[in-house]
């Protein structure tokens, strides 16, 4: 539910747990359909001009959090816009956004360091993401780094694959570590394999405990605990102040 999409549903405030998303979702109609329920999304404040927000991804969360059996935990969801979002008894106390995603695509159609980049065909060289994520170590401003690409092409003559792959490692690098003194003790990852591995590839990195959930199952497990909610709110009796 977005400005972007069918309907724009209004967002929770954090801190929200299943039961608030749940009682907030909203009910609508469209012509040879299902009856639709569209979930609100979250937003979390630490100040005027540091606002996360997330809609969807609190599925996923509520959902890894039931099949991993955990009450609270620091939680990556890599993707186009990554998240990072912090749950404290059972309920969503912070969002953080990266847009390690978009970025990386940008940067790789879209720009004169993706010149060899282009045709890349998603494979992954893990000596090159090796070198991404030292890089990011010793380097952790992109900015400063990012052209190490030109050369890499001019000096080394490196495949797509490899320039694709050292630049993952870069982005991904950067993201994880900027999140080190932020997590407690073990970041739980909720994506596909592949993003999964590595995310899971750069925690180890920089020396970060994870676990994995997959994002397919997370998401079954997630909208099964709302339509629970749902229900437990529909059949709890209403209580009569004696007259």
């Amino acid at each position: 539910g977005s400005d972007l999409g069918w309907f724009n549903v209004p967002m929770l405030q954090c801190p929200a747990k299943a039961a608030d998303v749940a009682a907030n979702m909203q009910r609508f109609a469209i012509s040879g359909l299902p009856p639709l329920l569209i979930v609100p999304g979250l937003w979390s404040s630490r100040g005027e001009d540091h606002i996360g927000m997330m809609r969807g991804e609190e599925v996923l969360i509520f959902g890894a959090m039931n099949l991993l059996g955990h009450q609270q935990g620091d939680f990556c969801l890599p993707g186009t816009h990554s998240k990072w979002v912090r749950m404290r008894g059972q309920a969503v106390e912070t969002i953080e956004t990266c847009m390690t995603g978009e970025v990386f695509d940008l940067i790789r159609t879209h720009s004169v360091l993706g010149n060899g980049m282009r045709n890349w065909d998603g494979t992954l060289i893990e000596g090159a993401f090796a070198r991404g994520l030292a890089t990011a170590k010793t380097v952790p401003n992109p900015i400063r780094s990012l052209f190490s690409l030109r050369t890499m092409r001019i000096r080394r003559d490196c495949s797509d694959a490899e320039m694709a792959s050292y630049l993952s490692g870069l982005f991904i690098g950067t993201e994880v570590q900027s999140f080190l003194n932020e997590i407690d003790r073990c970041m739980v990852i909720v994506a596909s394999d592949r993003l999964s591995s590595l995310y899971g590839k750069a925690a180890n990195f920089f020396g970060m405990e994870c676990e994995q959930c997959n994002d397919a199952m997370a998401f079954i497990a997630g909208t099964r605990i709302l339509a629970e909610q749902m229900r437990a709110a529909v059949q709890k009796p209403t209580t009569v102040a004696p007259g």
